[in-house]
């Protein structure tokens, strides 16, 4: 029996509907590690939540998907357990890391039709749990005056003394520009603070000469250009700052990186009785809260300071 005009009509319409729908249903990339590159970039801009990354935790988050992709291919439920059972429950910071860089990128192949939206519901009744307190090392006002006493290379010690006297995040330290340094009103500008905000901090007189004499040794100072270099003459990467206060320490024999002085930065000041809001501002502390636990005053000073009340 002929199907009735109306009726094919109808039909017609309701396929060219469909139809003019099925691109937004279909993936919109090939395969997982097609998607990393455009997952990379959503990151960076801000465009997969609202807020960008920091490019630390951009390459961190791509340094674990691609382990996870080349292993595995895809992301699934089942082979996010595998991974997270094989790593050893004591190391909590590697599961972590493994564990939200997977679901962060997860998000974004939800969102591209690329993985079922109840992949992440299924992925939070396995995210890592830590069984033990995280260590949190400071070091002392003493330990610091070590540190500076063994800095023989006048670049080395403007960053201890940089990294210790402003709270400055490693990254931050790497991506000061020359003329992010206002060396007329003792202050420096900290362009690429953490989720993309901008803060200034002040210059003590010791951090301001050491500061003046260094410049005056760069080739480059255009006020664009990368006010520290690594051995090749590329701006420093947060790494090489890594590797070099840390090596410094091994020679004292203190363990220290730059976010040890970071919290010492904080735990000193908060000693002197340094304002909290001032030293959350200083840091680029969205939570007061952070600001308080970076703090590790000990009971023995509590005790000490006591004495003289």
């Amino acid at each position: 029996m002929p199907i009735p005009t109306d009726k094919r009509q109808q039909l017609t319409e309701l396929l060219d509907s469909l139809l003019s729908d099925a691109p937004t249903l279909m993936p919109k990339y090939a395969s997982h590690r097609s998607a990393i590159q455009p997952w990379q970039q959503a990151m960076a801009t801000g465009t997969l939540t609202g807020k960008a990354f920091s490019p630390h935790t951009v390459k961190n988050y791509s340094r674990y998907v691609g382990w996870f992709i080349d292993k595995y291919e895809q992301v699934t439920f089942d082979y996010l357990e595998q991974e997270l059972n094989e790593t050893p429950a004591d190391m909590f910071g590697r599961r972590d890391k493994y564990f939200k860089a997977i679901v962060c990128f997860a998000r974004f192949l939800i969102r591209n039709h690329c993985l079922d939206e109840n992949f992440i519901d299924q992925a939070m009744t396995i995210q890592p749990r830590r069984h033990k307190a995280p260590v949190q090392r400071v070091i002392t006002e003493a330990q610091y005056y070590e540190l500076l006493k063994a800095s023989k290379i006048p670049k080395l010690r403007l960053l201890v003394i940089l990294l210790a006297t402003t709270g400055l995040r490693a990254s931050e330290c790497c991506q000061l520009n020359v003329g992010d340094v206002d060396l007329a009103n003792g202050v420096l500008m900290v362009e690429q603070g953490k989720g993309g905000k901008r803060r200034k901090v002040g210059m003590n007189q010791t951090l301001l000469a050491h500061m003046k004499r260094y410049i005056c040794t760069l080739s480059d100072t255009h006020e664009s250009a990368p006010l520290f270099l690594n051995t090749k003459g590329l701006r420093m990467q947060r790494d090489g700052l890594l590797n070099r206060i840390r090596r410094l320490g091994k020679q004292t024999g203190i363990k220290v990186s730059p976010h040890v002085l970071r919290r010492a930065f904080v735990t000193i000041n908060a000693n002197k009785g340094r304002s909290l809001v001032m030293l959350q501002m200083a840091c680029g502390h969205s939570d007061i809260k952070t600001t308080r636990d970076y703090c590790k005053t000990t009971e023995d000073e509590v005790i000490q300071a006591m004495k003289g009340w």
